[in-house]
């Protein structure tokens, strides 16, 4: 999920929108798309059907979500990161 539509690739509106409960109250995804993600080495992967959600604080990346689409590897010292060899 994330705020900002500019940040979108193949961006689609919601026929409806779609609630979204968490930390930030309500708020209700209007669109989705392809994010993409660069990595420190310039190596850019695509989130697809990623919600845009108007009024977050800040984009949410799901490990799980980002684990199906590209290759997460999670490092326990420090930190997350995201790899993928093939791209």
């Amino acid at each position: 999920m994330h705020p900002n539509k500019d940040l979108f690739v193949d961006y689609q509106e919601l026929k409806a929108p779609i609630s979204v409960d968490g930390i930030a109250g309500n708020r209700s995804a209007v669109g989705a798309g392809l994010v993409p993600i660069v990595d420190d080495r310039g190596n850019v992967a695509c989130l697809e059907n990623t919600l845009h959600v108007p009024g977050l604080p800040s984009g949410l990346f799901s490990l799980t979500r980002a684990n199906k689409q590209i290759l997460v590897r999670v490092h326990k010292m420090t930190g997350t990161c995201v790899e993928n060899p093939g791209i």
